[in-house]
């Protein structure tokens, strides 16, 4: 069995939803594969409070060394050059008594502390991109670049982008469009060093043949959907990238077509704001059912559903995103409609197996999706499961991962002192 020391950072924290089901599954299962590690985060207090003992008594029964550090919101840039520095900080302190092979950097804060690491320790450095995060920050509104501010701390993260893709020993990118598109920059990288690993579904977790048929009546009955509706079902963020108006419209479209039609939102967002527009719009409060679920309780909201969906913003930086939802869904053997321009999924739902992908910017692409519904509500689960299991299946990913760990295992020379490059810190007056 392969076995080396691994330095996971990650400035989500580990009791956030994400954390819960994108980060520690994964090192659940990797820390079954000989490797010694260690998890750096930063946690945001609330979800800290209400997850701490639940998530400290995973890490330790998989042998986990868990170092949470607190997560600072505001000011804006104090304090992210707070964090960074705490993230610097405990990650050479540990480094010292670890010796670590491989610092594992999840996103672009914590590749600031990785590529320090390589050059000062020899340590290998795997950036986790995990999507086009400053053009991310552009597309989504956060940033603009008419604010000068915005324009300088988007330049220093794309010029570090940059040195991450170039000076990382692996690279991991979400979607297969993403790196076809980065191979196109007039970047130092080669194709081999950048390995695809999507946003993979726990299947054990996400198995419509453990929920209970009694339990899923009961369910919908508890959620005031009728016995014989057609369940359309959203469930994520309310947030940024999420089209909320346009969900919203399609199901109105669709219960013209379909009134026995029922649509179960389930957020933890601003649960008011989606049912409020859902008023505007014209929804019979009958039809519509808004409610907050922990991630245990998708599965069996998932259950009572028939057709699963989401909107995405189509955007430049979306080429680089895959949806966690997606495996989660197909996982429950449920067909799904959601938007092209987004990751690899016009590849993906290309033959019809899985769903149905439309243009969301096209109402005519919308009339087309609703007419295939009969067909997709046809659709066999076992079928989508497996072919979901496939693509999304958490093994796959893991699996993945191990190979990257087990090529990078023996550290690299460090740079000499003379040959290191000062590190670069975000400056106190830039602000995002």
């Amino acid at each position: 069995m392969m076995s080396g020391k691994v330095l996971f950072i990650s400035y989500d924290g580990l009791t956030d939803p994400l954390g819960q089901s994108q980060i520690l599954p994964y090192l659940r299962a990797l820390s079954r594969t000989g490797f010694e590690l260690s998890l750096l985060t930063c946690e945001k207090p609330a979800n800290f409070a209400q997850h701490r003992e639940a998530i400290s008594r995973l890490c330790q029964d998989y042998r986990i060394d868990w170092h949470p550090l607190a997560y600072t919101k505001s000011p804006p840039i104090l304090s992210t050059v707070k964090d960074l520095n705490a993230l610097r900080r405990t990650a050479f302190k540990l480094r010292q008594s670890h010796a670590f092979d491989i610092v594992h950097c999840r996103s672009y804060i914590p590749s600031l502390v990785g590529k320090s690491m390589r050059k000062k320790f020899g340590t290998k450095f795997v950036f986790d991109m995990r999507g086009f995060w400053a053009d991310e920050r552009i597309d989504g509104g956060l940033w603009r670049l008419k604010n000068p501010i915005h324009r300088r701390v988007y330049n220093f993260f794309k010029r570090r982008e940059k040195e991450f893709l170039e000076q990382s020993d692996a690279t991991v990118s979400l979607t297969e469009a993403a790196k076809q598109e980065m191979l196109t920059w007039n970047y130092n990288i080669e194709a081999e060093k950048i390995r695809v690993i999507p946003c993979c579904a726990d299947f054990d977790h996400f198995n419509f043949e453990t929920i209970d048929v009694n339990r899923t009546r009961a369910l919908k009955t508890q959620l005031g959907i009728n016995a014989d509706a057609t369940v359309f079902t959203y469930h994520g963020s309310a947030g940024t990238w999420y089209l909320v108006n346009e969900m919203l419209e399609f199901f109105g479209i669709v219960l013209k077509r379909y009134p026995k039609a029922h649509l179960l939102f389930v957020t933890n967002d601003n649960l008011a704001h989606v049912k409020a527009r859902a008023m505007q719009i014209g929804l019979p409060s009958d039809k519509v059912t808004v409610t907050t679920a922990a991630r245990a309780e998708i599965p069996e909201l998932l259950s009572v559903t028939d057709i699963s969906y989401f909107f995405i913003k189509p955007a430049y930086s979306k080429m680089s995103s895959c949806p966690t939802k997606l495996g989660e869904i197909l996982g429950m053997g449920k067909p799904v409609i959601c938007n092209t321009g987004v990751g690899d999924i016009d590849t993906i739902f290309a033959s019809g197996e899985l769903g149905h992908a439309l243009d969301v910017n096209d109402r005519a692409s919308w009339d087309r999706a609703i007419d295939s519904l009969d067909r997709l509500v046809e659709l066999d689960p076992f079928k989508i499961r497996q072919r979901g299991l496939k693509l999304f299946g958490l093994q796959s990913g893991v699996d993945a991962y191990r190979s990257i760990y087990a090529k990078l295992s023996k550290p690299i020379e460090p740079l000499r002192s003379r040959d290191r490059e000062p590190d670069e810190v975000i400056q106190p007056e830039v602000r995002h």
